[in-house]
């Protein structure tokens, strides 16, 4: 069968308040809910608002205003540029417009922590705290080396789930047993609307040069089995532990890339104490 938008993301859908912002010729959308202060969630490649799916009501409940843009050429938004870099302003004109001149909490997922990085270095007075999640730190292979499967050209739509499901498996959960429908069709309404057709960014040094010229509080949060990484935190570890304003990273186990959302529990475990701590820079 063909899944249908699930309940969950309906429901989280119809309580969002919609916010338009300039992006291109077009506007970027973005989804807020709940009160008080500010976070941003930035999703990852690929993605959209959906990314953060599990974390949205934990955050809302814990008092906090949760503001969530699909990025410019992914989602509901219209495409600015082709690349990360070209994202930076419209997102922090955004955050300027929606949220004011206060200093906010940013969390990035994947090509998410590297705009946030960038947004960090380029608006240094935008951010208060960056979050990175599954961080991009050292520079990806072309398709990360890994088998995933076309799903471009598929005409039946029952295939193409399947192969979305199949790649899910490969590049962003370690139990396969986590991926259950709703991620499945998670990841078929966010990849079948990605009009971004270049990201080479990702795959140079932007992500350690700019990380290391930024000074606002950051954390990291990772997968312990994340495909991209596992087998190279010799190299990870210490390019973040460089920066003397991390304040700590979390290994989650039994997560992979998508650590969000395969361990929500515990990364909302251990996203809400911090955010919730009053900065120590104002």
């Amino acid at each position: 069968m063909v899944f249908e938008v699930p309940d969950e993301v309906r429901q989280l859908q119809a309580t969002a308040q919609l916010r338009y912002t300039a992006c291109g010729a077009g506007t970027m959308v973005w989804r807020c809910w709940g009160s008080g202060p500010s976070v941003v969630l930035l999703h990852g490649g690929a993605g959209s608002w959906l990314h953060w799916l599990r974390n949205i009501t934990p955050l809302v409940q814990a008092g906090r205003m949760v503001c969530i843009p699909d990025l410019p050429g992914f989602g509901d938004s219209a495409v600015c540029g082709d690349d990360v870099d070209d994202m930076v302003e419209p997102v922090a004109v955004g955050m300027r417009q929606l949220l004011g001149l206060a200093p906010c909490d940013i969390v990035g997922f994947s090509l998410g922590s590297l705009l946030g990085v960038l947004i960090a270095h380029q608006h240094k007075d935008r951010v208060g705290r960056l979050l990175l999640v599954a961080p991009l730190v050292l520079p990806l292979l072309p398709k990360a080396g890994l088998a995933l499967k076309r799903w471009r050209g598929i005409a039946d739509p029952n295939e193409r789930q399947a192969v979305h499901r199949d790649n899910l498996a490969v590049l962003m959960f370690h139990n396969q047993a986590a991926i259950d429908d709703t991620a499945v069709s998670i990841q078929s309404l966010s990849a079948e609307s990605d009009r971004v057709n270049k990201r080479s960014l990702v795959s140079t040094l932007a992500f350690q040069k700019n990380y290391q010229e930024i000074d606002c509080e950051m954390a990291a949060v990772l997968g312990s089995e994340d495909v991209l990484f596992r087998a190279r935190w010799h190299d990870i570890d210490p390019i973040l532990c460089s920066n003397p304003s991390l304040q700590w990273i979390e290994k989650i186990p039994d997560a992979g890339h998508w650590v969000q959302y395969e361990q929500a529990d515990f990364f909302n475990a251990v996203l809400l104490p911090w955010l919730l701590r009053t900065r120590s820079r104002q």
